[in-house]
């Protein structure tokens, strides 16, 4: 189970951005703009290339550690590990220590996300056989600015806006199908696949 522990705190695109590339002049829909449709088209283009614009630190939760020995985790680009923490046999929370695994993280774009394998001669310790007794901490995403943004995700994002708002009265859930052609061929360099 993943779960998001700290959102990001700005979006990758501002009103700035966004006007430009609308033509628009007046300040009429920048509260539709900045409230509705720029999150919109951040969680669209993340949800389809599972990469995390800006920075933000999820839990992944798993009932056991995978018999291959290697964590993968399910979003890209991967900044860190915080922690690993499982309940022992006992039912007590422990951390698991740093030299027990090596964190791989891609350093460019890839269709790969990031894992966490074990050390050379280490071993899964064990953990309580019940859900979510392993819990793992990552933070992932391209920085804390959205100037650190691929262009070609930002590029993505504009299209699903420019469309949605041009097009407001032939919505289909939320984009129009205009849109989601033109905004996919733009972040289908980034998508990332996962096993």
């Amino acid at each position: 189970m993943l779960s998001l522990i700290t959102p990001p705190t700005v979006e990758p695109l501002a009103w700035d951005d966004v006007k430009v590339r609308l033509r628009l002049d007046n300040q009429n829909e920048r509260a539709q703009i900045e409230s509705l449709l720029i999150p919109s088209a951040r969680k669209w283009v993340e949800n389809y290339t599972k990469r995390r614009l800006i920075t933000a630190t999820y839990e992944l939760a798993m009932r056991r550690w995978p018999s291959d020995g290697v964590i993968r985790l399910p979003l890209s680009p991967l900044q860190s590990v915080t922690d690993i923490k499982y309940m022992d046999m006992a039912g007590a929370l422990q951390t698991l220590a740093a030299s027990v695994y090596v964190v791989e993280t891609p350093t460019e774009q890839t269709e790969e996300a990031g894992q966490i394998t074990l050390a050379y001669g280490q071993v899964w310790p064990q953990a309580l056989p019940q859900e979510n007794s392993i819990k793992v901490t990552f933070v992932v995403g391209y920085g804390a600015a959205g100037s650190n943004v691929p262009q070609q995700l930002l590029d993505a994002m504009l299209k699903r806006i420019a469309e949605s708002f041009e097009n407001r009265e032939e919505q289909i859930a939320g984009m129009s199908v205009r849109s989601a052609v033109t905004a996919e061929q733009l972040a289908d360099d980034y998508r990332v696949l996962t096993l």
